[in-house]
């Protein structure tokens, strides 16, 4: 018995692979060079960016964000400041100003905690049950309150900024005020 050898043809699949790399390549280099060409003898087109297409709001849209701005406008406005160490410093009217010296947090003995926010111990202690008091109203909801701090949140301990976004929820839940936090500008 013989063994008899099947000759196979030789494998064309790298040939044509690089052979279909060398045309791609030349077609790309074509386009960037009648692209280059067009901006050389065109150069303001060039130059010109694509117009961009911002599609202005619905209509009812803008009308629902008008109505609610007016609704908030109809609320009085307490601007409740509070410190970097985590005080609630004053409480700002149109009329007057009312000092407060309110502590938000507390320092704690475990270094990787640092401070503690009070309020979620002590519901007293929250930024607009303190409001309400200092007000002498039983609940805010005819208030707008702003709570600034005086540095970015960025800059503030992370118990104080936790504390501050959980009284921004809960005004509305247990105070029914509106509350939102406002953070200095650069």
């Amino acid at each position: 018995m013989r063994n008899r050898r099947a000759i196979r043809p030789p494998d064309l699949t790298s040939l044509f692979d690089v052979l279909f790399l060398f045309v791609f390549v030349s077609l790309v280099n074509a386009g960037m060079s009648r692209r280059e060409a067009d901006a050389v003898a065109h150069p303001a087109a060039a130059a010109k960016p694509a117009p961009s297409v911002v599609k202005p709001p619905p209509p009812d849209l803008i009308g629902l964000r008008d109505q609610a701005l007016a609704h908030l406008g109809d609320r009085i406005e307490v601007v409740a400041r509070v410190s970097k160490a985590g005080a609630l410093t004053q409480l700002q009217l149109v009329d007057r100003t009312i000092a407060s010296g309110v502590p938000l947090v507390e320092r704690v003995a475990d270094p990787d905690v640092g401070v503690r926010y009070l309020g979620e111990s002590n519901p007293d202690l929250r930024v607009c049950r303190v409001i309400a008091r200092a007000l002498g109203a039983t609940d805010l909801r005819g208030y707008l309150i702003v709570i600034s701090p005086e540095a970015p949140l960025g800059a503030l301990a992370h118990a104080l900024v936790d504390g501050l976004h959980a009284d921004e929820d809960r005004c509305l839940t247990e105070d029914r005020g509106v509350a939102v936090i406002v953070e200095p500008q650069p």
